[in-house]
């Protein structure tokens, strides 16, 4: 291309024109430097828009000041082929999936001498797989005999390239034999309907909640044709801190005998470490959380993590190699999971997600729901951010309505249909990555430990560009505080520019070399974004899916609004800590199909103890969901109280939402409600703020003393205790509202 005219040739493009289907061309030009990507302009064209046999022209400003412009002309002509019928569900659409067997059978041709190895690659572009290939050694016409699959569009023109390597003979023949099927019925669900699993959990639920609700309002009987109503408990991030908490908040529902009122309880963060650890007692809420309690004490107040030894390491070497080896990507988060399976259960736990279906399968416990957000790397997570939710059931993305089978996260699909299965990830895992924000912290103290040789100051190179996603993740950073006083892991080494020249010279069959080398790697490239297989690949988005009432995109959210560079086109997913855009899952409680009536929100956040209520708050406004106004300066007068009632008394549709901030208010001052404190022992015990300088509660703090760790517990518990007459008014709203609204 010349300054001042080039021509370029004709593309031909085959698409589906259709009332159902987006099809939108994206166009970018780049300059001519193939070694870095420095993009000039783009343009997104809606083919939906063209006529038939007519010719539409676009241009591309290029530089205003030269006046240099890129004309493109679009034509619009009917193809031969003929529609298929897809399956959809308002916004992600799929066609039929072919799966395409190849047996390649034997090689024809080839004289016997001089022959060493004869390979075949076999090339289906538009198919999920792409590539495969086969070799074989010796002999004038090998036989193979081996079958290779590809699954692929039925609405495409697909193709199949053999290639034969490793020779310059001519007139070869290679006997082929293909067969092309339908897939079974897919795996991935496309609706935005509660699951299967969900849908009968509340109906046993609901049955035991009424029981729950006679007692607690005090009513004879309630009749089977009641509503009950939803009450949804969230808890938020925080690390180990909301952990804690939300063991104490829990224990204080437990205690005010409502804890059979409460249909959901979400987590973010630490408080998915709460739920996680609870939920492996699948009878939890009737066993009661005293002895529960007493473990986690005993765990987190047990001294230091020994880390590093032979056998850590060793258990940390196998499960990344295996997982490497079935072509999946491991991180910091994977390594942060092994820090957290040491430091909450203190050996191997091959515990699944799966697994916590035995926790609600008769209704006995609140329905778990954890989140995390899907994010892309170039862009800030504050401003683009899609909620994923994980529950024993199902992990999805509820905002295309696209969920697979817990068991199945991590494997391997396209178009709906398994292609790939692995192994459902131990539950440790995912405590990695819905805390992912700590994981950054884990890379500040290998990086002490494995700091580059050739750096002329012993320090990492921080020149290096990151992620934008990545520096969200920073914002989690050590500052003052040093990460073994932090969390407990301890080195067994005498310092650790020891332990990295001892790296070095370690044999390269040893686990601790193997770790030092993925250590190595993941902290100069990788990060702490969990890169899964993303199952919404081969599917397209429908026409005009913006409209759709279940789809939710953000004004001001431009991804959202060029349908090209939305989740269903991305190779993965990238998966991070759901605090790094609300504190709280108030998005996964208000989904239209869950909507509850009431939900205690308790907020464990270093942050404003009120901005995830806002962000929430904010988020529904621009979404149109029902909640109430947080209008907190009119509602408080001077210090914080423990308990905030926020409601729209005009609108049965808004929840109810009480809001618990971690405070310590009459808690200094009484050891249980009515209960003042007494003894100097009494008295220093509730003498303690939890948001301060130096604080020991600190979110990077991994590690408490037993006083620090009852404290916390005793807070949390008490206040929820001495707002019980507040919670019991706020059951009883909902009640009435349920009623109403069944009534309307």
């Amino acid at each position: 291309m010349n300054d001042y005219f080039a021509l370029w040739k004709q593309i031909c493009w085959r698409t589906k024109k259709s009332d159902h289907d987006q099809n939108v061309m994206e166009l970018i030009l780049f300059d001519d430097d193939r070694t870095v990507n420095n993009q000039i302009s783009s343009l997104c064209v809606d083919l939906g828009g063209l006529k038939m046999g007519g010719r539409e022209r676009e241009k591309i400003v290029l530089d205003e000041k030269k006046r240099m412009l890129l004309e493109v002309e679009f034509f619009l002509e009917k193809s031969e082929s003929h529609p298929h019928p897809v399956f959809t569900n308002g916004v992600l659409m799929a066609r039929q999936c072919w799966k395409v067997q190849v047996c390649v059978l034997h090689l024809r041709g080839l004289p016997a001498e001089g022959i060493h190895s004869h390979a075949i690659v076999l090339s289906a572009p538009d198919s999920y797989e792409r590539i495969a290939s086969t070799t074989k050694r010796k002999g004038a016409e090998p036989v193979w005999d081996e079958y290779f699959t590809f699954h692929t569009d039925s609405g495409r023109d697909n193709l199949l390239f053999v290639t034969l390597h490793d020779t310059s003979h001519m007139g070869l023949q290679v006997d082929l034999n293909l067969t092309a099927t339908d897939s079974a019925s897919p795996i991935l669900r496309l609706g935005f309907c509660l699951s299967d699993g969900e849908k009968d959990f509340l109906k046993r639920r609901a049955k035991i909640a009424a029981l729950a609700f006679t007692k607690v309002l005090n009513h004879q009987t309630i009749s089977k044709s009641c509503r009950v109503p939803v009450v949804a408990v969230l808890g938020s991030g925080g690390g180990v801190r909301a952990m804690t908490s939300f063991y104490g908040s829990l224990s204080g529902l437990e205690r005010m005998g409502i804890l059979d009122c409460i249909a959901y309880a979400f987590g973010v963060s630490g408080s998915n470490w709460a739920l996680a650890t609870i939920y492996q007692d699948p009878c939890w809420s009737t066993h009661g959380l005293d002895s529960a309690i007493h473990e986690l004490r005993a765990r987190l107040t047990g001294g230091k993590l020994n880390l590093l030894t032979s056998d850590w390491l060793r258990h940390c070497r196998d499960a990344l190699r295996d997982k490497e080896a079935r072509g999946l990507r491991t991180c910091l988060t994977d390594l942060w999971g092994f820090v957290l399976e040491w430091m909450l259960y203190g050996q191997e736990n091959p515990a699944r997600l799966s697994e916590q279906q035995e926790a609600v399968r008769h209704g006995q416990n609140p329905y778990p729901i954890y989140a995390a957000v899907n994010v892309k790397r170039d862009v800030e997570s504050c401003k683009f951010s899609e909620w994923v939710e994980f529950t024993p059931h199902e992990v999805g993305l509820p905002k295309y309505g696209a969920f697979i089978p817990a068991r199945n996260f991590e494997s391997e699909f396209f178009m709906g249909h398994m292609v790939r299965q692995h192994p459902e990830p131990p539950l440790h895992y995912l405590l990695g990555l819905w805390g992912s924000a700590f994981a950054k912290s884990l890379r500040d103290l290998f990086n002490d430990l494995l700091k580059k040789q050739n750096s002329p100051d012993g320090k990492q190179d921080t020149e290096k560009q990151e992620p934008l996603v990545d520096r969200d993740l920073a914002q989690v950073s050590l500052q003052s505080k040093d990460l073994t006083e932090l969390t407990g892991v301890t080195v067994p080494a005498s310092s650790a520019r020891g332990i990295a020249e001892e790296a070095l010279s370690i044999e390269v069959s040893t686990p601790e070399r193997f770790i030092k080398q993925v250590l190595h790697e993941a902290l100069g490239t990788r990060l702490s974004v969990s890169h899964v297989p993303n199952f919404l690949s081969g599917h397209f988005l429908v026409q005009n899916f913006e409209q759709f009432p279940d789809f939710s995109p953000w004004k001001d959210n431009s991804c959202d609004h060029h349908s090209n560079q939305l989740s269903p086109f991305m190779k993965k997913l990238h998966l991070v800590d759901a605090g790094l855009s609300i504190n709280l899952a108030f998005p996964l409680a208000q989904r239209s199909q869950r909507r509850a009536h009431l939900i205690l929100s308790f907020d464990y956040s270093w942050d404003k103890p009120f901005e995830a209520l806002k962000q929430a708050a904010a988020y529904f406004s621009e979404h149109h969901v029902p909640f109430p106004s947080v209008d907190v300066e009119a509602d408080s007068h001077g210090e914080l109280r423990e308990c905030y009632l926020f409601e729209d008394q005009g609108n049965a549709s808004v929840p109810l939402v009480l809001h618990f901030p971690l405070v310590n208010q009459s808690f200094r001052n009484f050891t249980q409600p009515g209960v003042p404190r007494r003894t100097k022992i009494e008295q220093e015990d509730g003498d303690f703020k939890v948001f301060v300088r130096c604080s020991p509660y600190s979110t990077l703090d991994f590690r408490y003393t037993e006083r620090e760790f009852d404290r916390l517990v005793k807070l949390a518990r008490y206040n929820v205790l001495n707002n019980a007459a507040l919670i019991h008014k706020a059951l009883g709203k909902a009640w009435n509202r349920a009623q109403r609204k069944k009534l309307g």
